[in-house]
Formats: C-alpha cells, structure tokens, sequence
C-alpha cells in the first residue's frame, strides 16, 4: 500500500469550491458527476449541537469547559488544604499502577474467575491519575507560556548584546584607522595633503585678453 507524508485532501473537498467554476476561457470545470458546465451546489454546513454532552465509545462527554469529573468513586491521592502535591501523588499512583499489572497478571494465572476485582482495583488508579493529569494542565499552560516569554526576553537580550559588541568593534576599528591617518599626515614632512576630491574648475579668462 503506497503511503505519502502529505496525502491529498479527500474528494468530498470539492462540493465545497465556488457554485461556478470558470477557467478562463468561458468553459467550466467539470463536477462530481463529470456533467459539462453543471452548477456545483455545496451542502450545507452542518448545525452547531444543541446538546451540551455526547457519548463516545461509552463515555459521556461535556462541551463545558472545565475539569472533568473524576469517573470512580475510589479517591486514591491525598488532599491537604486545599492542595495537592501533583508529583507525590503521580509517583505514587505510578507505583499503584506497577503493583496492581502485576496483581492482576497472578489472579489472571491462578484465579481467572476472580479477575473482575483486580481489574476494578487497576481501572481506579488509572482514573485517578488521569483526573490529576488533567487538573495540571492550567498549571502546564502557565509554566509553559511563562518559559516561551523568558526565552524571548533572553533572545532579545542576546541580540542586543551582539548588537552593542559589533557597534564597539567598528567605533575602534574608526578610531584605530583616524589615528593612523593623523600620525601619517603628521610625518609627511609638511607636505599638505589635500582632501579635497571634487575637480577644481579653472576660472574663466577675461574678455578681450
């Protein structure tokens, strides 16, 4: 099967051009049908859901912004004032999660009747470590808007920098050639040096001389 990094767009793209296709030379395009100088009519856009949930591979889902909800009713991370102390409570959820594989692997090898609880039991910490992942993610956006900000200022200051070092590279450079031109034209043996590149122009003989 031939693959591509950048397949085509699908054919359905084209319901949606122009209602009439001119080429230019008064002949228009062909549509689906392969009809000659067909009007091509675009269904219409479908309508914004009324509804505020949908369910999807048997999950209810919102389109309320916000957290979602933690889906089981075990709470396995702890909650001190108000506050969670994310990486402790992942860190431990990740060793839940370790231990509970390899429980439910043993009852799968020796007691296959039993595996509901076990399932139940690893189904729970997965739940919750997802509800902490995403109550991390204002966090996330902030940390992560704030390091994109430093690392601009930090460009911005380097090129200032460079900007500030090339310009006292030159002024010396200027300086260096300005000193070498006043010590040259102070042991010239009073020979006077004329800078002056526009062409003198003779002036003009009287009339009658």
């Amino acid at each position: 099967m031939a693959t591509s990094t950048f397949p085509p767009p699908p054919r359905f793209y084209r319901l949606y051009a122009p209602t009439e296709v001119d080429d230019g030379a008064g002949r228009r395009e062909d549509d689906e049908r392969g009809e000659r100088g067909a009007v091509r009519r675009p269904p219409e856009p479908p309508e914004p859901p009324e509804a505020t949930e949908f369910e999807a591979f048997g999950l209810i889902y919102t389109l309320e912004d916000g957290l979602p909800p933690l889906r089981t009713d075990k709470v396995l991370f702890e909650v001190n004032d108000g506050r969670v102390d994310f990486k402790g409570e992942l860190l431990k959820l990740n060793k839940e999660i370790l231990y509970h594989y390899i429980d439910l692997i043993d009852v799968l090898a020796t007691r296959p009747g039993d595996y509901v609880h076990a399932l139940s039991d690893l189904d729970a910490v997965f739940q919750n470590t997802h509800y902490l992942l995403n109550a991390m993610r204002h966090f996330q956006a902030r940390a992560t808007l704030q390091h994109a900000l430093q690392t601009q200022i930090d460009e911005h200051r380097q090129a200032i920098e460079d900007l500030r070092n090339t310009v006292q590279k030159h002024r010396s450079e200027v300086l260096q050639s300005l000193q070498r031109l006043s010590t040259s034209m102070s042991t010239s043996d009073g020979m006077e040096v004329d800078l002056d590149v526009h062409p003198r122009v003779p002036p003009a003989s009287a009339e009658g001389s």
